[in-house]
């Protein structure tokens, strides 16, 4: 606990004490449980500024994910006073952040921005980007459109089929799992908002604001930096389970074949990142359906019969080739031969085009 001494704090270090600054104070206060923003009265905002289609809406929400019904016996304004949505009458910064008609109107750094970029730099040329607007809850599904918009959607064969395998190149659950955290666990004092960086390698989601004291990427507690909020998310069904946000996460990237999830950790922001598929280079990923064809083609020409590869070069060498021509240079009858093509066009290696006199072979490539 910090000391005071004629109006200034200390902390006392070994025999010697430290004087506080006032970034240290805030810390302090928030780290002691007595303190959550997001239950503070939002300044300047009133009842008016409710939405109560919003209300409904999570009421419905909270019923389809919690099994709670939706029906109230109390009004509106008592409902919302007993989940710290509003306080004194007035609204707070949890209460205009989820029920908010205009929520950005009086918490602008609340603003989640999000941004596909050329290339893996910061200064790279900026292919679209989405100031997101709305509730949190309102936020999130833009947030989550425009990761669909934007991520890489990747064709990919497993070693035991042909089968193309279609998936997103970074999950779209883990990012969105990845926003929600960093919306209801971020430090809303500061003027900065949360940033989405879509890089051709990577995804970096950044937030104002470090992780509680005692919980670490390693160590992920469930110690909620905005309680109403963190409930709000957990009630409409966006959070899952408390605690397991980042397990869930890594869970999915493992699952999808992609790195594990990375943190970089400073006294003002945290940055989770996201490498993409092929980034990790035990991975092959296929630019196009052509590419991926022309290697389908050449694992099954390893399992073509002696004959079937036969009847595949003379078809390669001379289009016009007939199957009596076929017959003779095989050294088996006419039956066989025939037996021979069917089976090399079942396999969609070779096609017929034109008439039987006047067309020729072709090869699917």
């Amino acid at each position: 606990k910090p000391i005071f001494f004629k109006g200034k704090a200390y902390f006392r270090v070994g025999k010697s004490a430290h004087r506080l600054s006032a970034s240290e104070i805030r810390r302090l206060v928030k780290e002691s449980n007595r303190y959550c923003w997001d239950e503070k009265i939002c300044k300047e905002a009133s009842l008016r500024d409710i939405s109560e289609e919003k209300i409904k809406w999570y009421l419905e929400q909270k019923e389809k994910h919690r099994n709670i019904s939706k029906r109230i016996e109390i009004s509106y304004n008592q409902f919302l006073e007993s989940i710290f949505a509003i306080k004194d009458k007035s609204p707070t910064n949890s209460g205009i952040l989820f029920f908010g008609k205009n929520s950005l109107r009086f918490i602008p750094q609340a603003q989640l921005r999000l941004i596909k970029i050329k290339g893996n730099e910061i200064g790279g040329i900026i292919l679209d980007r989405c100031d997101s607007n709305g509730t949190l809850w309102e936020m999130i599904e833009q947030a989550e459109e425009f990761f669909k918009k934007h991520i890489n959607f990747m064709g990919i064969r497993s070693e035991k089929s042909f089968q193309r395998e279609d998936k997103f190149d970074i999950p779209i659950r883990a990012l969105r799992e990845l926003v929600i955290n960093s919306l209801i666990h971020r430090d809303y004092e500061t003027n900065a908002d949360v940033r989405v960086f879509i890089f051709d390698d990577r995804v970096e989601i950044i937030n104002p604001g470090k992780f509680p004291k005692g919980v670490s990427p390693k160590k992920p507690l469930h110690k909620p930096v905005n309680r109403a909020l963190s409930q709000y998310m957990y009630d409409i069904g966006f959070v899952e389970k408390y605690g397991s946000g980042i397990i869930f996460v890594r869970k999915l990237l493992k699952d999808n074949g992609n790195n594990d999830l990375e943190y970089s950790l400073s006294e003002l922001e945290t940055k989770a990142i996201v490498y993409s598929q092929s980034y990790n280079k035990k991975y092959l990923q296929k630019d196009t359906l052509k590419d991926t064809l022309k290697d389908t083609l050449k694992d099954t020409l390893k399992l073509l019969s002696d004959n079937e590869n036969i009847v595949l070069k003379e078809i390669e060498g001379n289009p016009g080739v007939t199957a009596n021509e076929l017959s003779k240079i095989l050294n088996i009858n006419l039956r066989n031969t025939k037996k021979n093509i069917e089976k090399l066009k079942e396999k969609k290696i070779i096609k017929r085009t034109g008439s039987r006199k006047s067309g020729y072979w072709e090869v699917i490539k």
